[in-house]
Parts: structure tokens; C-alpha cells; sequence
């Protein structure tokens, strides 16, 4: 009831994410969402996604991404052993998508950076290909993108789309996507396009 506090979003974690009868009595203060316990990574982070639905600039969209990079941030600093960071990923792809503010994609993607599985390259594709997004984001989804390629091979849209990229004009941008295709399992063909494309650039 603190009044510096008062205008904030508010979210509360309970188990299951379900207050049971209490929900009413928190609603009087604001409430506006309820996530699962802290150890339900994935929840967390959808739970403070659909907390930015206000319009941009209003002071509690500012609090709510505030909130959703601290909780990349966890992700990203969390122990594996401890926590099943795997279940975070859908959330975090959420939190990088279209139309999020680049403060919170940039704070996803560098969680996505420590758990992406392969399932992610094709959000992660997306955003690498799109030229329209800043070197910083391509740059941090082509780190992503190497975690979820290690030892895996990528798909034929994500290989091209990486060695499209080893040809952008950010050599930030070139090196990450060099790097992914670099920690993916390519066929000796592959490997000799991408030694190929390197010299060339």
C-alpha cells in the first residue's frame, strides 16, 4: 500500500498460478496477472509478457519491462541444476518477438543465448534475417541461434539465412551468424560454402 508504489503493475506468484478465493481481495490493488511459483521459469516470463499490454509509454509499461529484464536477466544468471531453464524458452521467444521493446527482446535473446533448444532457430531466424531489426538484435539472436545449433543441423531456411547473413554489411551481424553455422553439424558441402563464403568476405 507503499504510495510510491501504488500505480505499479502488480503480479503475484502462487502455486499453479491460481489464488483460489484470495484473487478478489488482491484485485482491490491492482492486480494484474498471476504466475505460477518462481520455479515455473516459462510461466514467469509469459505472466509479465501479457503485463505490457499497455500503451507504449505509460508508466506501467515501463515498470512491466523493467520486470520482464529482470526476469530474462534470472534466466539468463540462473543454475541449470536448480531450475529446468529449458521451459523458459517459449517465453522468451515471446518476449523477443515483433513489436517488443528492444530493451526486453535484447535482455531475451541474450537468455535464449544460455538455453535455446533447436526448436528455437526459426523465431531466431526470423529476427536475424529481418534487416530492419538493429546489429544488436540480430547480433544477440545469431548468439542464440549458436547455442541452439550446437552439435544440431540447421534447417535448410535457417543454413541459408546464415550465410546470407555472413554476408551483411554489420560485421557484427556477419561474425554471429558465421559463429552459429560454426557450432551447427553441417554436411561437407555446407562447410565448404561457408570456408568459401568467409574468404569471399
Amino acid at each position: 500500500r507503499d504510495f510510491r508504489t501504488s500505480g505499479a503493475k502488480k503480479i503475484v506468484m502462487a502455486a499453479g498460478a491460481d489464488l483460489g478465493t484470495a484473487k478478489a481481495d488482491y484485485e482491490k490493488y491492482g492486480l494484474a496477472g498471476v504466475a505460477p511459483t518462481s520455479t515455473d521459469s516459462v510461466g514467469v516470463v509469459n505472466v509479465v509478457k501479457e503485463a505490457l499490454a499497455s500503451p507504449e509509454g505509460d508508466a506501467g509499461r515501463v515498470r512491466a519491462n523493467k520486470l520482464s529484464i529482470a526476469a530474462s536477466n534470472a534466466i539468463a544468471g540462473a543454475n541449470g541444476a536448480a531450475f529446468n531453464l529449458k521451459d523458459a524458452q517459449k517465453g522468451l521467444i515471446g518476449a523477443a518477438g515483433e513489436g517488443a521493446d528492444p530493451e526486453v527482446a535484447l535482455a531475451a535473446l541474450n537468455a535464449l543465448a544460455k538455453v535455446a533448444s533447436a526448436d528455437a532457430q526459426g523465431a531466431l531466424r526470423t529476427i536475424i534475417a529481418n534487416g530492419a531489426n538493429s546489429p544488436a538484435l540480430r547480433v544477440a539472436a545469431g548468439h542464440a541461434m549458436a547455442t541452439a545449433l550446437r552439435g544440431q543441423a540447421p534447417t535448410k531456411e535457417t543454413y541459408e539465412a546464415l550465410l546470407a547473413a555472413m554476408g551483411d554489411a554489420d560485421v557484427g551481424v556477419r561474425t554471429a551468424a558465421g559463429a552459429a553455422l560454426g557450432s551447427s553439424k553441417l554436411t561437407p558441402e555446407q562447410q565448404a560454402e561457408v570456408m568459401n563464403k568467409r574468404r569471399v568476405e
